[in-house]
């Protein structure tokens, strides 16, 4: 489905990541936007921003340290998640 939508030029997000393994698949799948209760708890549209930031900075930490030795967390350096509210949000 990934593939497909990206083939179609189409942004993907995924919704309800909430495991760590869920997240380090998605790194893995090219250019996501990404958002679930693993990076962040719903919050005030005022905070949203610094919230946001927070939460990439947290995925950034579960990539690089993923709970299964089998998988590979390099791609959060890459800029192939990308987190919604963030600043760094790249739209196609």
């Amino acid at each position: 489905m990934i593939a497909l939508c990206h083939g179609l030029g189409l942004e993907v997000v995924a919704e309800g990541v909430e495991r760590p393994g869920q997240l380090v698949l998605l790194s893995q799948c090219g250019p996501i936007v990404v958002q679930g209760f693993l990076l962040a708890a719903p919050v005030e549209m005022q905070i949203t921003a610094q919230t946001a930031e927070a939460a990439a900075a947290r995925a950034r930490v579960l990539l690089q340290t993923p709970a299964d030795p089998t998988a590979h967390g390099s791609r959060a350096a890459d800029g192939s998640l990308l987190f919604v509210g963030a600043k760094s949000r790249r739209r196609p």
